[in-house]
């Protein structure tokens, strides 16, 4: 049996472990192009106490960039016409978190959201798309 990332109990569970941060900085470092000097998973996973039936709508993985930068990762191999919504949605939670009351809007963290979809969000012609490998 081939093994699939795309199942996204394994995903959360594989990037969200600890002692597999250097996993995740590199999945990022590739796609968002930049140097990642620390991560912080704001929630592991446990694939022991984890089941499919269990799911509760909860963001796949949020890490915390060591410049503050919040990166939410989503996962959906079902297309379920929500993932807009859902990315509001779970981009809005850090938001409201990490800013003090009374901040101005231009202080707030930004926010990175990847989804990472079995399907075509948008329909246009000439798609741009960006395929990354991760290897040890």
């Amino acid at each position: 049996m081939k093994s699939n990332l795309k199942n996204d109990v394994i995903f959360k569970t594989f990037f969200s472990r600890k002692g597999n941060e250097v996993c995740l900085i590199d999945f990022l470092e590739a796609l968002l192009e930049v140097k990642i000097e620390t991560i912080k998973i704001e929630q592991e996973v446990n694939l022991g106490r984890f089941s499919p039936e269990e799911k509760t709508g909860s963001l796949d993985i949020q890490a915390i960039l060591n410049d503050g930068v919040v990166v939410d990762i989503e996962m959906q191999v079902d297309d379920r016409h929500n993932i807009v919504a859902r990315s509001v949605f779970y981009g809005a939670k850090p938001i409201t978190r990490l800013t003090p009351k009374g901040e101005e809007y231009e202080n707030i963290k930004k926010i990175i959201m990847i989804n990472i979809l079995n399907d075509e969000l948008f329909l246009f012609e000439n798609y741009i798309t960006k395929t990354v490998t991760v290897m040890d």
